[in-house]
């Protein structure tokens, strides 16, 4: 089904469309320096250096990537908020409908006790639950709190593993480029 007139019109086009990034320029710089960090083996501190060096100019480039794209992302951002608000608009009435006939249909099927044929329209059965005590749940259906698990690995190191029976703790190295977000 085609959308009518009246939603078509209904979401707001952009009023400017910014100016496409020069694309064929970021593909040369990035392929450029993809060539030389490739070409780094980093086998002593002098090329541990000189790659960090490159590294630098790549999260500048990144950077820059982001920027030239970002008036493009916002626009589509925008658009892709307009047109979900009319896909609300016109869609929250017919999915409010289906589900109160639903719930009408399923009224009928728990009070009579039976499931009349419809053609399209069947009766599928589920089962849910609800926890009645949390201390009698078997173990195997429980699951690690593994967030908070971290915040204290992150805080204790080592001796979380001490703290934290049944957890092996091990360092892991991340290389940030300052003013990155991650070295914040």
């Amino acid at each position: 089904m085609k959308p009518s007139n009246a939603i078509r019109m209904s979401i707001v086009q952009p009023e400017s469309t910014p100016h496409p990034p020069d694309f064929k320029d970021m593909e040369k710089n990035a392929n450029d320096l993809r060539k030389q960090v490739d070409a780094i083996e980093v086998s002593d501190a002098l090329k541990y250096r000189a790659l960090a060096a490159l590294l630098v100019t790549v999260k500048m480039l990144a950077k820059e990537v982001v920027a030239e794209f970002s008036p493009w992302v916002k626009k589509a951002h925008q658009a892709h908020k307009e047109v979900l608000a009319a896909q609300k608009k016109y869609a929250g009435p017919v999915i409010e409908t289906e589900e109160l006939a639903k719930q009408k249909l399923e009224l009928y099927c728990i009070e009579s006790g039976e499931v009349p044929e419809c053609g399209d329209v069947v009766v599928k059965e589920h089962w849910a639950f609800e926890i009645v005590n949390g201390d009698k749940i078997p173990r195997e259906f429980l699951i690690p709190d593994m967030k908070r698990i971290g915040k204290a690995v992150e805080a204790l190191k080592r001796e979380a593993a001490a703290t934290i029976p049944g957890i092996k703790v091990f360092e892991g190295k991340t290389i940030c480029v300052k003013g990155d977000a991650e070295t914040e």
